[in-house]
């Protein structure tokens, strides 16, 4: 009798399938709020390793940002907020640092006097190391 190891937040359906099938024994437990958004976060990582970074519309590609936006649409609701709620902070961090719509990619920043911006990245050292 195989048993299968998952340990990930999957959809509600899912789980319901697998409880009515009587050759299925479903291990499974109910998060509590914080566990939940811990496992939305880990789902967003998961799904979006999936989408494809091609230049294509296929209906693979189209399922994966589905999927993606559905973990992003429960984490929204699991934190008491709204998609308008989210829309206006959008619009707001639009506003104050623009879209990604021109494809910048950083590769580095040069320091060389005093700016807000050496504390800010000194600040978050896993995600910009600094070298000396």
């Amino acid at each position: 009798m195989p048993k299968f190891i998952v340990k990930k937040l999957i959809r509600d359906k899912i789980l319901q399938r697998c409880l009515d099938d009587p050759v299925v024994e479903t291990d499974y437990s109910v998060l509590e709020l914080e566990d939940f958004k811990k496992a939305l976060i880990a789902k967003i990582h998961e799904e979006a390793d999936e989408v494809w970074a091609e230049n294509t519309k296929d209906d693979d590609v189209l399922s994966e940002l589905a999927d993606v936006q559905e973990v992003v649409d429960a984490l929204v609701k699991s934190y008491g907020y709204t998609k308008k709620d989210v829309r206006d902070a959008q619009a707001k961090k639009i506003a104050k640092n623009g879209a990604f719509e021109e494809c910048i990619f950083v590769t580095s920043f040069t320091i060389t006097g005093e700016s807000e911006w050496t504390d800010y990245f000194r600040a978050n050292p896993d995600k910009y190391e600094e070298v000396k």
